[in-house]
């Protein structure tokens, strides 16, 4: 019977040189599965402001946060980012 590490690796074979991929490499891919996994079950709301996704939890959005996401908006590099409180001021990231 093959391992798990045998059977993963076939299974990526055709996304990339499978000679290249380390027990370390499948260990980091479960992880990034298992955190989309996580976020599936705990969506994050989302302000879509000037086409720019702002996501968040746990914050009430208000008319001032609002209005700071509109500035930040019309000078953003990315399409999407999060949003939180931290001593009452508003972090993007």
């Amino acid at each position: 019977m093959r391992s798990v590490y045998e059977h993963v690796k076939g299974l990526i074979k055709n996304c990339v040189d499978s000679q290249s991929v380390t027990a370390d490499d499948i260990v980091r891919i479960c992880e990034v599965i298992n955190a989309y996994k996580e976020s599936l079950n705990n969506p994050m709301d989302c302000e879509v402001i000037n086409g720019v996704k702002f996501y968040y939890e746990e914050l009430v959005m208000t008319d001032e946060i609002k209005d700071q996401l509109v500035q930040f908006s019309l000078l953003a590099d990315e399409d999407a980012y999060t949003v939180y409180l931290d001593n009452g001021k508003v972090i993007i990231y």
